[in-house]
């Protein structure tokens, strides 16, 4: 049942279903909660000591979707969403991906933090404990 469901989300997630009809880039708030979607299948593939699924490229670059505020975007934010790309693709390649998973939760919070306020309380609910 739980590799039943894994594999629903995956095929929700990587199967365009979501993004089905986008033919310009995606906004940013449809980019996050596609991160979101992501991040749940992959919290649970980790807690349940799955293997990962591969789906990193599925998402939207972030640094290329379209801004909900433009002033938001700076250098400060640039530099939070290069390191945020970069720990998603580390987690795949993790022998131990939890740490580093929770390290790219961290880095969603740190972004919310400092420049545009988001769901805070709901995103640290996906770290792995």
């Amino acid at each position: 049942m739980k590799t039943g469901m894994l594999l629903l989300a995956i095929g929700l997630i990587t199967g365009g279903g979501i993004w089905k009809g986008f033919s310009e880039k995606p906004g940013m708030r449809e980019t996050m909660f596609q991160m979101e979607a992501e991040a749940k299948v992959l919290k649970k593939a980790i807690e349940s000591r799955l293997t990962l699924p591969v789906f990193y490229d599925s998402i939207p670059d972030m640094r290329h979707t379209i801004p909900t505020d433009p002033d938001e975007v700076t250098e400060g934010y640039k530099v939070m969403a290069e390191e945020n790309i970069r720990l998603r693709k580390a987690i795949f390649k993790a022998g131990n991906p939890k740490p580093v998973f929770n390290r790219y939760i961290t880095s969603c919070v740190k972004c919310h933090e400092s420049h545009c306020p988001g769901p805070i309380n709901r995103i640290l609910k996906l770290k792995v404990q």
